[in-house]
């Protein structure tokens, strides 16, 4: 059993069938604007083990944009400096 806990609200909505509104909520949860961090981020990669294949593409998706808008949101442009 994983050591990540997640809030009870998501727990009970990825209990049953993962329909478009279950994403619908996750989405709004787990969305840059709704502050995604490290311990968010965590709680996706539990969601996705207890969701397993009963997800479906359109739930592998998610997972993937999400995590993708979190990772690029800690890296900065480089910035080109002049030797000196």
């Amino acid at each position: 059993m994983s050591n990540i806990t997640l809030p009870d609200e998501i727990a009970e909505l990825i209990e049953g069938p993962i329909t478009q509104e279950t994403l619908a909520q996750l989405r709004a949860h787990y969305s840059i604007e709704a502050g995604i961090n490290a311990q968010k981020s965590n709680e996706l990669f539990e969601i996705a083990a207890r969701v397993g294949d009963r997800g479906g593409p359109e739930f592998k998706a998610f997972l993937s944009e999400t995590m993708a808008a979190f990772l690029m949101r800690g890296f900065s442009p480089l910035r080109s400096q002049a030797p000196g």
